[in-house]
């Protein structure tokens, strides 16, 4: 008897992390623009047949109508334009789904897609239970690893991910994402790695796809949010824990990576969406 182990397959699985930012059902009348480091599953439950909501994608100039019973996907790091009615209801989840931590596998996920009548539809209402059990978790999951999956049929995702890259940069994608804030610049990462500024950067963007200063400000965006998101952090507060200067330069440096100041943001996430 003979057995076949696939060690690529079990390499990269213990990689793979979904990390769910929100999760909501409700309504949120807006006209803005805006950018969030996450991925967004957005789904129109109820409007009206003459509501003229939209999501416009700035880069491509793509328009998508928002219609009952479809479902849109949104990748991370994209400048949309939001124009939802108070009529509109919609189900939204917030994800990201990353190899490593700030490199999520959607972004440079080419389009925003739309999905009629999507197959998992229904089991996107089980977010309407107030008492969430185990099973509520595993269908929720299920939804993103089918989401991801069906989006992977359209776009082929880039996996041939090179395990030894990223764990040439172990200690320092580890050091961001625990001790990283405003004050963290290049110059510290180059000196984790014993290397020059400017061969760092070379070296790290060539391996990686992705600048260091890029991978700073994208890592420092996904903690300003997440901390947002928790009602007992007010914007001074969320400030001080990331080390910016004053409630003033946090405020500048969130709205100009997201389109929203972080008031807007917090306003948002923090609503009774019941």
């Amino acid at each position: 008897m003979e057995v076949f182990n696939n060690k690529s397959l079990l390499n990269k699985h213990a990689f793979l992390r979904l990390h769910l930012h929100h999760a909501a059902i409700g309504s949120w009348p807006c006209n803005n623009k805006a950018q969030k480091p996450v991925n967004i599953l957005f789904t129109v439950v109820e409007c009206d047949e003459n509501d003229n909501s939209f999501i416009l994608d700035i880069a491509s100039n793509k328009v998508l109508q928002l219609k009952k019973n479809c479902s849109y996907f949104l990748s991370c790091n994209r400048l949309l334009h939001w124009k939802l009615s108070s009529q509109l209801k919609f189900i939204s989840i917030h994800f990201n789904m990353e190899f490593f931590y700030g490199f999520d596998i959607f972004q440079n996920y080419p389009e925003c897609i739309v999905l009629e009548n999507p197959c998992f539809l229904e089991n996107l209402f089980i977010l309407n239970q107030t008492q969430v059990e185990l099973p509520v978790i595993c269908k929720i999951n299920t939804i993103i690893y089918q989401l991801t999956d069906e989006l992977w049929q359209k776009h082929p995702i880039n996996s041939n991910i090179d395990i030894n890259n990223w764990n040439n940069y172990k200690n320092v994608i580890e050091y961001v994402q625990k001790q990283g804030n405003a004050t963290t610049k290049v110059t510290h990462l180059a000196k984790i790695m014993n290397m020059r500024s400017d061969v760092f950067s070379r070296k790290f963007t060539n391996d990686l796809g992705i600048t260091p200063k890029d991978f700073i400000i994208n890592a420092l965006l996904r903690k300003a949010s997440d901390l947002l998101s928790n009602p007992e952090n007010n914007v001074k507060i969320v400030a001080q824990k990331l080390n910016f200067n004053s409630e003033y330069y946090f405020s500048t440096f969130f709205k100009k990576q997201t389109g929203q100041s972080p008031r807007e943001y917090k306003q948002q996430y923090s609503l009774n969406t019941k």
